[in-house]
């Protein structure tokens, strides 16, 4: 007499339906978390202004979409433009030159209503 496979009851079921892993957040640099609480407590348009960033900093936020926001009058900057704007101003500053008060009021625009916004919702 030959035995036959015996079907396990619980082997008939259908297999069970996982929901899909949510996908993971890239992580945020330690100097970008840094930044993300100061702009939430407001102390980025202080006295500190562009000080506060690193070229590093700045790359990370413009790969993430922080420049070219649409700004409070409606208008939409263009993200390179921008970017290029605030690094010649990062290195000028580095290198000890003075910013002229239109160079100035312009960076604070930028710092105001396209990075400060944009850190508070990260």
């Amino acid at each position: 007499m030959s035995a036959q496979p015996v079907m396990v009851k619980a082997y008939q079921r259908a297999p069970v339906r996982r929901a899909p892993k949510a996908p993971a957040k890239p992580s945020v640099p330690a100097s970008i978390q840094k930044l993300i609480a100061a702009a939430k407590n407001n102390q980025i348009m202080g006295a500190l202004g562009l000080s506060v960033f690193t070229k590093a900093d700045l790359r990370y936020l413009y790969e993430s979409g922080a420049f070219g926001c649409q700004g409070k009058d409606g208008e939409v900057y263009e993200a390179d433009h921008e970017f290029g704007f605030t690094n010649r101003m990062l290195d000028k500053m580095e290198s000890d030159f003075p910013l002229s008060e239109r160079e100035q009021k312009k960076l604070r625009g930028v710092i105001g209503t396209q990075l400060v916004p944009f850190l508070k919702t990260l």
